[in-house]
């Protein structure tokens, strides 16, 4: 029996957290560390802890730790995180710790142990699709605590990861580098999995009206705009505003949304996954730029629910932005390869309005 921490900075990554303990990791001490990066985590940690079967459950605020904008906070997060000693917790002795995003509370536990010279298993998980093709998420800070570790011939934690923990191992390239395990999708063991997560993320099962929900993003609130809001208009009215759902990007705080007398479901804790994976939306059409949400999860289900990207029609303004044309094209080469698996056979790429139909 191994002794294991997953540390989890979203909802996703909680949910997959739970899905791994009821299944590879039920007869292991596994530990949950939820941290206050997503609304709601606090009492969501709360709920693990009545529901779920991890031996322990810690809420951690550390979002003001990795994401400090002070030049000398920054200093001072490197010097105590990149060295050790700013981790006040003392740790057991893990055996094995697995996470996401390689974060400076993730560097304090590699120094604590390294101090204490014991040696353990680190490990990566997925956040969704669309992080398959992408290496490990690591901030600036850490970056600069990696690099000077090399330079003096250190350890990195990037050098010792040594599994990835994923839904689906065949769509995820490490070129020999990590063992990837993979993890069971919700369809193998959905009664136990979704009355679960309804429960941690105290959900109760909504019906959704209208025929047509779209995912909006933060595109026109974070300076990277392409035309999503006058998309939105768009589809209301070739939709019909009463058959039109808009699910709320959680950084949305413009109020714009609510001022077009459409229907709009706000973020109030509960990630769409456990929407979709707990209600009956089978005669919906789901309709996103780019959002990775109902592909994660239409996946994980192997839903047969009806999805479309519609990032070909905003072409002309995204092409023009590095990120956005790498994005869109990794959305294009995942769904092709699902498709290859017989997965998400029903979510399609639209190049203009009416293919939405």
């Amino acid at each position: 029996m191994k002794q294991v921490l997953i540390i989890c900075d979203t909802l996703y990554q909680i949910m997959l957290a739970i899905q791994m303990k009821e299944t590879i990791l039920q007869d292991d001490d596994v530990d949950i560390w939820v941290s206050d990066h997503s609304v709601g985590a606090e009492n969501i940690s709360e709920n693990l802890s009545h529901y779920a079967s991890f031996r322990n459950v810690k809420y951690l605020e550390t979002r003001e730790i990795v994401y400090s904008k002070g030049i000398l906070t920054k200093i001072r997060n490197l010097i105590l995180f990149g060295i050790g000693i700013g981790f006040k917790i003392d740790l057991p002795s893990y055996d094995e710790v697995i996470f996401h995003g390689l974060t400076l509370p993730v560097y304090g536990i590699f120094n604590f142990y390294r101090r204490r010279k014991h040696n353990l298993i680190w490990s990566s998980f997925e956040e969704g699709i669309l992080s398959y093709d992408t290496d490990i998420p690591t901030g600036k800070t850490v970056k600069i605590i990696e690099k000077t570790r090399a330079l003096f011939g250190l350890d990195t934690i990037s050098e010792l990861i040594e599994k990835y923990y994923c839904v689906f191992p065949g769509l995820k390239n490490c070129n020999g580098k990590w063992k990837i395990v993979r993890i069971p999708t919700f369809s193998e063991n959905y009664e136990t999995i979704s009355k679960l997560l309804a429960l941690v993320f105290s959900y109760s099962n909504t019906v959704i009206e209208e025929d047509y929900i779209f995912f909006a993003s933060a595109s026109d609130w974070d300076g990277t705009s392409y035309g999503e809001r006058e998309a939105i208009k768009k589809l209301a009215k070739m939709l019909g505003k009463d058959n039109l759902l808009v699910k709320k990007h959680p950084r949305d705080a413009s109020g714009f949304l609510n001022e077009q007398d459409i229907s709009v479901m706000d973020s109030d804790g509960v990630p769409w996954e456990i929407i979709q994976l707990c209600s009956d939306i089978g005669n919906k059409t789901l309709i996103t730029v780019d959002s990775g949400s109902f592909l994660s999860i239409s996946a994980i289900m192997r839903s047969s629910v009806k999805g479309v990207f519609i990032y070909p029609i905003f072409a002309d303004k995204r092409n023009t932005i590095p990120s956005y044309t790498e994005r869109d094209k990794g959305i294009e080469s995942v769904l092709g390869r699902l498709k290859d698996m017989g997965v998400c056979d029903n979510i399609s790429v639209a190049k203009d309005y009416n293919s939405i139909l």
